[in-house]
């Protein structure tokens, strides 16, 4: 039996221990676009002094399914989640800035389906990407993912059947502020490293994935207008702002009744100015505006997520 890659699809849970399935867990779908976890094994390539010039033997001693998951950002609360995906997928990635082990789920990939399904289990965001620009329309998300151990999956979870409520977040639905100034831009990204490091001990996979320096930066494309950032990057001058993005995308009536979207406000506290990047050509002038995101001397973090229906 061949199998259509149009077939797959991703269920998500939530893991209460990392690495390990709940008695029941709470499976959700999420569309994606790419789903490229798998198990990545460690091989050594044993080579003694034998008499020959052709190796003999080699093994793969130990591994963890690691790989990318990216996906539209969505509004929509799927059966199952606790929240919307937005939210569900925000949260797996940044929701505990100061802690070491971060929040884990389950995957089921189902290919074929019911073909070559596999479960992933510990699953923790080392790094994520969320971007949107003018040019694709929408908000997207990309997590970078590492987990405990891979499993072979014997029935996949049935396919919900209202997808169709699952629509892409509107790129111009968005609003984005510097200092308080809004701003229109022609695009943004917002990068963050969770900077994981596995632990083997006398084991094939990993006793603990626990987390290192958090570094984030935040990049905004606005046309140019002055040259307020060319003066501050000619000056060395130390310049820090407060931004905001609100990010809205429609649920679709799985959210509170008498509202149409699921918002996700990010306030950040503490934005360094780095450089300003000007493109080039015989058009407008673009400025990418390159930030990074800092902690305030305070109680504060350097980001406050605030989710709301609007």
């Amino acid at each position: 039996m061949t199998i259509h890659a149009r077939k797959s699809y991703l269920a998500l849970a939530a893991e209460s221990a990392w690495g390990t399935t709940p008695g029941s867990p709470a499976y959700y779908h999420i569309p994606v676009t790419s789903y490229a976890v798998k198990m990545k094994r460690d091989r050594r390539k044993s080579r003694p002094f034998v008499g020959l010039l052709q190796a003999k033997h080699g093994k793969s001693f130990r591994g963890m399914p690691a790989g990318q998951l990216q996906t539209g950002m969505y509004g929509f609360k799927p059966g199952g989640a606790a929240a919307s995906i937005m939210q569900e997928l925000v949260d797996w990635a940044m929701s505990e800035p100061e802690t070491v082990d971060k929040m884990s789920k389950l995957a089921e990939w189902a290919e074929g389906p019911n073909v070559s399904n596999a479960r992933h289990n510990g699953l923790r965001v080392n790094s994520w990407t969320i971007e949107g620009s003018a040019d694709s329309g929408t908000v997207t998300i990309s997590l970078d993912l590492m987990g405990k151990t891979e499993s072979a999956l014997a029935t996949a979870q049935a396919i919900p059947n209202d997808r169709e409520l699952c629509i892409e977040m509107e790129f111009s639905d968005c609003t984005f502020a510097l200092g308080g100034v809004p701003q229109q831009l022609r695009s943004f990204q917002w990068q963050g490293q969770n900077a994981l490091a596995a632990t083997y001990l006398n084991a094939t996979s990993p006793s603990a994935l626990s987390a290192g320096d958090l570094t984030e930066t935040l990049t905004f494309t606005i046309l140019k207008a002055d040259d307020t950032y060319t003066a501050y990057n000619r000056a060395f001058s130390e310049v820090e702002l407060t931004g905001q993005i609100v990010l809205k995308g429609l649920h679709n009536g799985t959210g509170t009744d008498g509202t149409a979207y699921t918002v996700l406000t990010i306030d950040f506290n503490r934005l360094s100015f780095v450089e300003p990047a000007d493109s080039s050509g015989n058009t407008l002038i673009e400025e990418g505006l390159s930030f990074d995101v800092l902690k305030p001397d305070s109680s504060s973090a350097a980001k406050t997520l605030t989710y709301s229906e609007v």
